[in-house]
C-alpha cells in the first residue's frame, strides 16, 4: 500500500506539471530570460528561414539550426511564436538554455519539480499535443486523484518557479513576405529550445527528446552556436529523425522523406545588408561601415570604439591648445 501511494503522489505530481505545461503551450509561452529591448530590427532572412522551417516541418521530426551568437536565432523564434506573421503555431513552448550543461534538471527544478527530471521530454511532448488527441493511459489511470493532488500541492505551496518573461516587439519595416501553406499547418505543435549548449547529459536529453517528439507527432527545433554540436545532434539518430534546417544549409536534401546521411555544409543565420543598415539607421548609426553578414552587437561595439576614438582625439586636442 505505502509503494502504491508512492507511485501515485509522483504520479501526481506529474500530472500538476502537465496541467502547467499544457496551459504553457496553449498560451505560447516563454521559459527563460530573453533581451530587454522592446524594439528591435529583426534579421528578414533569419526571421523568414525559421517561419518557411515551420510551414513545411513534418511531423515527429527534430530539426537542428545552427548560428553563431547575434545571428538572429532567438529573435526569430520569438518572432514565429508572437510575430505578425500568417504562419504562427497554435500549440508551442519555448525554452531558452541559457547554457545549462544539464536541461532536463535544470528546467524541471525552476518548475518547482526537480524529481521530475527523467521524464520532462515526455511531459513537454505531451502537454503540446492538444487535450482531445491525447491518448491518456496515465491520465486515466490517475485523473481520480487529480483534484486531490491539485488540493495537496496547494497546500504545500508547491508553486511554479519558472521565468516570467516579457515578449520582445519586433519592428521591422522590411519584413512583409507571407509564405503560402496549406491550411493546418498553424495546428503542428512545436516545442523551441534555444542555445543548447555541448554536454554529455544534453545529448543524452535530445536522445530521449527525438523519441518522444516522434510519438507524440508534434516538432521539435533546436538552436544552437556550433556546427561540431549540430552535427552531433543529427547523428544521434543518423540523420532520421533528427534533422538539419534546410533553410540554413547548402545542400538541402531533395527528398525531405529521405534520411539526412551527408554532413550539413551550415551556412548558419547572417544579417544582410538591408536588414543591418536598417537596424542602424534605426539606432541613428552613421560612422560605421556596414557589411553583409555583421551583426548589430557588432555595428554596436564598432560605434561605441569609434566614440571613444573621437573623444580621445578631442582631449588630445585640448592639451595640445
Amino acid at each position: 500500500m505505502d509503494y502504491a501511494l508512492s507511485r501515485m503522489d509522483h504520479g501526481s505530481r506529474w500530472l500538476w506539471l502537465l496541467d502547467e505545461l499544457d496551459n504553457a503551450a496553449d498560451s505560447r509561452k516563454v521559459y527563460g530570460v530573453v533581451p530587454s529591448r522592446k524594439d528591435v530590427v529583426g534579421s528578414e532572412s533569419s526571421v523568414v528561414a525559421l517561419v518557411e522551417h515551420y510551414a513545411t516541418a513534418l511531423e515527429g521530426k527534430t530539426y537542428v539550426c545552427q548560428g553563431r551568437s547575434g545571428s538572429g536565432k532567438t529573435t526569430s523564434a520569438l518572432y514565429l511564436m508572437h510575430g505578425d506573421v500568417n504562419v504562427r503555431p497554435r500549440r508551442a513552448i519555448m525554452i531558452r538554455a541559457s547554457d545549462s550543461k544539464d536541461l532536463a534538471t535544470t528546467f524541471s527544478r525552476n518548475l518547482g519539480a526537480a524529481d521530475a527530471a527523467p521524464v520532462i521530454h515526455q511531459l513537454l511532448t505531451r502537454a503540446l499535443v492538444p487535450k482531445d488527441k491525447r491518448e491518456p493511459p496515465t491520465l486515466v489511470a490517475l485523473s481520480s486523484y487529480y483534484d486531490w493532488a491539485a488540493a495537496k500541492l496547494r497546500r504545500m505551496k508547491c508553486g511554479i518557479g519558472s521565468f516570467e518573461t516579457e515578449l520582445l516587439r519586433i519592428r521591422s519595416q522590411r519584413l512583409k513576405r507571407r509564405v503560402d501553406v496549406r491550411s493546418d499547418t498553424v495546428n503542428l505543435p512545436l516545442l523551441i529550445i534555444d542555445g543548447l549548449v555541448r554536454s554529455r547529459e544534453n545529448s543524452d536529453f535530445v536522445g530521449a527528446l527525438y523519441e518522444a517528439v516522434f510519438e507524440a507527432n508534434i516538432t521539435a527545433l533546436i538552436l544552437v552556436k556550433e556546427d561540431s554540436w549540430a552535427n552531433e545532434l543529427i547523428q544521434l539518430n543518423g540523420g532520421v529523425q533528427i534533422l538539419p534546417v534546410d533553410q540554413v544549409i547548402e545542400n538541402p536534401r531533395e527528398d525531405v522523406t529521405e534520411p539526412f546521411t551527408t554532413r550539413p555544409q551550415w551556412k548558419g543565420m547572417v544579417w544582410r545588408l538591408q536588414d543591418i543598415q536598417a537596424f542602424a539607421e534605426m539606432e541613428g548609426i552613421h560612422d560605421v561601415v556596414l557589411r553583409e553578414g555583421m551583426t548589430p552587437l557588432q555595428v554596436l561595439d564598432s560605434h561605441r570604439k569609434k566614440g571613444k576614438r573621437s573623444q580621445a582625439e578631442i582631449e588630445d586636442g585640448h592639451d595640445g591648445s
